[in-house]
C-alpha cells in the first residue's frame, strides 16, 4: 500500500498548543488523527492528546479490524466518555473537550470519523471536496432554514454565532459526527488533508486546493500550507494543524503474471 504522511503544528499568535496529531502507517492499516482541543489551557491540551493517542491504541487492540464502520461508531461513544471523564488534580471535572478528524485506510479503503469543525478534504487530479461538515451552529441554522422552519430575517439574526460548536468529543451523549459506513475508494494519485480550524480560518477553500493539486507528495503540501499561514497577515492566528496523505497504488498490482 503507497501510502506516505507528513504533519505539522503551528503556535500561531496562541501562547499554548492544544492541537494534536498521531499517524501510523502499518501495513495491514494506516491511521491518522488530527485534533483541535478547547477547554481553557490543561483542558484542551489533556483533551486532544488523550482523543488521539486512546483512538490509536484502541485501534491497535481491535486488529484485524473486519467491520471499520461499526468499530469507529462505537469509538466515538468510548472518546466521547473517555474525555468527558477528564478530571483535574482536585479531581473535580476539567469540562474539557476536543474536535476530532481520524481516518483508517485498509488497502485502498477510506473510512473516516470526524467530530466538530476541523475538515478532512480529499483532493483528485484537479478537483477537491470536503468529506465532512463543520459541526456547528451554522450547521443547524442551514438545516432549519432547508426545512422552512426558519425565515430569512431569523437566520441573519442568528448567523453571527455561526462558528460555535454544537457537536465535539467530550461533551458527553456526543450525537452528532460524521462517518462512513461505504468505504471512500482512492485512486492513484488521491491526496488527502486533515486539519483544524486554525488552517480554515486563514486560508480559503481555494487556496487549500491550489496547494494540494499543485503538489504529489505530502512533504511538499505542509511545507506550502506551512508557508502561506505564516506569510499571513491576519494579527490574530490560532494553532493550526495540518496532516497530508497521497495515496499511490502499489506497482505490484499492475505488474503480468
Amino acid at each position: 500500500m503507497g501510502i506516505e504522511i507528513d504533519a505539522k503544528s503551528l503556535l500561531g499568535t496562541r501562547s499554548s498548543q492544544q492541537d494534536f496529531y498521531t499517524f501510523k502507517n502499518g501495513e495491514e492499516l494506516a491511521l491518522a488523527v488530527v485534533c483541535d482541543g478547547m477547554g481553557g489551557l490543561k483542558g484542551g491540551t489533556e483533551a486532544s492528546m488523550k482523543a488521539s493517542i486512546l483512538f490509536k491504541e484502541d485501534v491497535k487492540a481491535a486488529l484485524p479490524i473486519d467491520d471499520i464502520f461499526s468499530f469507529l461508531e462505537e469509538e466515538v461513544h468510548r472518546l466521547d466518555e473517555a474525555v468527558f471523564s477528564i478530571r483535574d488534580q482536585r479531581g473535580e471535572w476539567l469540562g474539557a473537550g476536543t474536535t476530532m478528524v481520524a481516518v483508517l485506510i485498509k488497502k485502498n479503503e477510506l473510512y473516516f470519523l470526524t467530530v466538530g469543525d476541523s475538515m478532512l478534504y480529499a483532493c483528485r487530479g484537479d478537483d477537491m471536496i470536503p468529506l465532512n461538515r463543520e459541526h456547528n451552529y451554522k450547521l443547524r441554522l442551514d438545516e432549519m432554514k432547508k426545512a422552512g422552519a426558519l425565515s430569512d430575517d431569523d437566520y441573519a439574526r442568528e448567523i453571527g454565532r455561526g462558528q460555535s460548536l454544537i457537536s465535539y468529543i467530550g461533551m458527553g451523549n456526543v450525537a452528532i459526527y460524521d462517518l462512513n459506513r461505504n468505504p471512500f475508494i482512492l485512486q492513484d494519485g488521491d491526496k488527502l488533508l486533515l486539519c483544524t480550524d486554525g488552517v480554515t480560518k486563514i486560508l480559503s477553500d481555494d487556496e487549500i486546493k491550489a496547494i494540494l493539486r499543485d503538489h504529489d507528495e505530502p512533504k511538499g503540501i505542509v511545507k506550502d500550507i506551512t508557508k502561506n499561514i505564516e506569510g499571513s497577515k491576519k494579527k490574530s492566528r490560532d494553532n493550526a494543524t495540518y496532516l497530508a496523505i497521497c495515496y499511490k497504488e502499489d506497482e505490484d498490482e499492475h505488474t503480468d503474471v
